[in-house]
């Protein structure tokens, strides 16, 4: 049945994320006819012209619409916080986005679906404002930007920004965009969830974190999980080990594994951990092959490609499980990496909670704790015919760092699709790093800002700073004191 619009008139403010939007509309009366299906797909665009600084966008109430325009939106209640827009530009000159809260604010806008998107919106936008104006020279040079945002059930909001042509340097032409969502298609996956899942764990020299590594994993394996563990041993790296010390180790880890595997021989007929010994220079990428290789049977596998100062649990190898399929999906977490507790309960002058404890109680996830590394892609559940496949020679370089971006990069240009998301349940735990100098370029680059990074939150730093070389209003006067080194704390204080 087809709807005619009532006249919609601007002057109803959004307050404090009371109000959605259903259309937003122009200086002038607009009437529109469509069909209720076709309401739900394509973009809605409006424009206006502003020859100075408007205070903001007004928005249509819900209250004011119809029951049918009504139902497909997001009834935002009372006090919550609006959601916060992206910023855009996509002209000839310039093209970025800037993302509210994140890391990594500003980039580029992602090739695919998002690019597509944009230019979409844009060359939308730039038809209905040739139309409006009657001006068809307005191009994409002619943008001053936008913002956009998602609203859950409801879809996406656009605002862009155009320069006039005889209304003065701040004269501006507004569009307005929104692409309302569909209905929702569903569709059933299967079953599963009983996929053993092969864990590859690189090492050198790390002794006592293979021990708290192994005591979890055997719990995990007596809670009846289906999980597999192979470690990958290198007898030389860095920072180098004594003969005495790498005796020590060499018997240390070999130990360990003997003790597990007993333990676990109640529950398991077949031995839950492998040690496979291997001679020469430390490499975390030829480790992962090794582990990847160990497999003595035709049957594909799902690996974990994981590191000792991981903590994780059940609900973390179900979403390796989860969203992982051959030749189809593969998961590339976000990790949460803690910062140097001894920092952290430092300034806030409390008892240091251990890491493990927190993790157990689910109370780490926390800005001044730690942080996302959307930069890293280290731990990634893939099934071991497409790591075999694209994996190659880059895989054999030594030491850490950037095989991880390597191996991610190589699925980027896969058919296999990447899960990425924050995993709560993946935790990478706090641990003093050590950049070997020698390593000159990108993976000593890296490693300096993961280095960097890993202490505090800035907000952690900066109460730090001030706890112990004293606050200061004097900027000079505190490099002073910052050049000097830190001074000697009395012994009252």
């Amino acid at each position: 049945m087809r709807v005619s619009w009532r006249r919609l008139t601007l002057g109803v403010s959004l307050l404090a994320g009371a109000l959605v939007f259903l259309a937003l509309t122009e200086t002038e009366t607009v009437h529109r006819r469509r069909s209720a299906r076709s309401r739900v797909t394509a973009p809605v665009v409006t424009t206006t012209t502003t020859e100075r600084l408007a205070p903001g966008p007004e928005y249509v109430a819900v209250g004011s619409l119809t029951q049918e325009e009504n139902g497909s939106r997001f009834d935002i209640p009372p006090g919550i916080e609006p959601y916060p827009w992206h910023f855009f530009e996509l002209s000839r000159w310039r093209r970025q986005v800037i993302e509210p809260g994140a890391t990594k604010v500003q980039r580029a806008p992602r090739d695919g679906p998002e690019t597509f998107e944009l230019l979409s919106v844009v060359n939308a936008s730039l038809a209905e404002l040739r139309r409006r104006t009657g001006d068809t020279s307005f191009t994409r040079s002619d943008a001053l930007g936008g913002r956009y945002r998602f609203l859950p059930g409801a879809g996406v909001q656009y605002e862009l920004y155009f320069r006039t042509r005889d209304s003065g340097p701040t004269g501006f032409h507004t569009v307005r965009v929104t692409r309302p969502l569909a209905l929702p298609r569903v569709q059933y996956g299967g079953s599963g969830g009983h996929e053993v899942v092969n864990i590859i764990l690189p090492y050198f020299n790390r002794l006592d974190t293979l021990r708290q590594f192994l005591g979890r994993f055997a719990k995990l394996v007596e809670k009846r999980e289906q999980v597999v563990l192979t470690i990958v041993r290198y007898t030389d790296g860095f920072p180098p080990m004594s003969a005495d010390q790498a005796r020590k180790d060499r018997d240390g880890v070999s130990a360990l594994v003997s003790e597990t595997n007993m333990r676990l021989s109640s529950v398991s007929a077949v031995p839950r951990v492998r040690l496979i010994e291997k001679s020469g220079v430390f490499s975390r990428g030829a480790a992962l092959m090794e582990g990847a290789r160990a497999w003595d049977t035709t049957d594909d596998v799902l690996l974990f490609l994981c590191d000792v100062d991981m903590l994780f649990g059940e609900s973390f190898l179900q979403r390796c499980r989860t969203n992982t399929k051959p030749g189809h999906q593969a998961y590339f977490p976000i990790v949460f990496n803690t910062y140097n507790p001894h920092i952290v309960f430092d300034v806030i002058k409390k008892k240091m909670v251990p890491i493990l404890t927190s993790y157990e109680k689910k109370m780490l996830i926390d800005r001044e704790k730690g942080y996302w590394i959307d930069f890293g892609f280290g731990m990634s559940c893939q099934y071991r015919s497409d790591f075999t496949r694209l994996t190659g020679n880059f895989f054999n370089i030594s030491g850490w760092g950037l095989e991880d971006v390597r191996l991610y990069q190589q699925f980027t240009k896969s058919s296999v699709e990447i899960v990425r998301m924050p995993d709560p349940d993946l935790v990478h735990v706090y641990h003093k790093k050590q950049c070997n100098k020698t390593e000159v370029g990108k993976r000593f680059n890296s490693c300096l800002k993961s280095k960097a990074m890993n202490e505090a939150s800035q907000l952690g730093w900066g109460l730090w700073v001030y706890k112990h070389m004293g606050d200061t209003d004097d900027i000079e006067e505190f490099l002073k004191v910052f050049r000097a080194g830190p001074p000697q704390r009395d012994s009252g204080r």
